[in-house]
């Protein structure tokens, strides 16, 4: 199977987290098995974009965020690229998706109320610690 020999390369070359690596082969397993049952394709060579993209879809319509469809594409992504770069495909299947759009959040550390309480000097006394 092509997944020992990516995760293997992760592992050593790159020192990947174990964290990371179990989410790689996850995701690839996951990949794999979706090829198995929609397409009866059991060979990650010879997949083509048209079958990646089908997987997008089931993924978005299981309601997976656009994010965490981003991250699963991200490994698929690297796994294609390690299979060209050691000869076993001539083609990246991936090579021209573009990654879904994610909506843009505002992080706010803190809310108004909780600075208010920090900044409110009756509740320190005068004293070095205090100020």
């Amino acid at each position: 199977m092509l997944i020992e020999p990516f995760i293997e390369y992760l592992s050593l070359e790159k020192k990947y987290s174990i964290h990371t690596l179990k989410a790689y082969r996850r995701d690839l397993e996951f990949f794999s098995q979706f090829c198995k049952e929609t397409f009866e394709e059991e060979t990650l060579q010879l997949v083509n974009y048209s079958m990646i993209r089908t997987w997008i879809v089931a993924m978005a319509d299981q309601g997976i965020s656009n994010k965490s469809i981003n991250r699963k594409i991200s490994s698929l992504r690297a796994f294609y690229k390690f299979l060209m770069r050691s000869g076993q495909i001539d083609e990246n299947p991936l090579a021209k998706h573009k990654p879904l759009k994610v909506p843009k959040t505002l992080q706010v550390p803190f809310s108004e109320d909780e600075l208010e309480v920090v900044l409110d000097r009756s509740l320190y006394d005068d004293s070095f610690e205090g100020v």
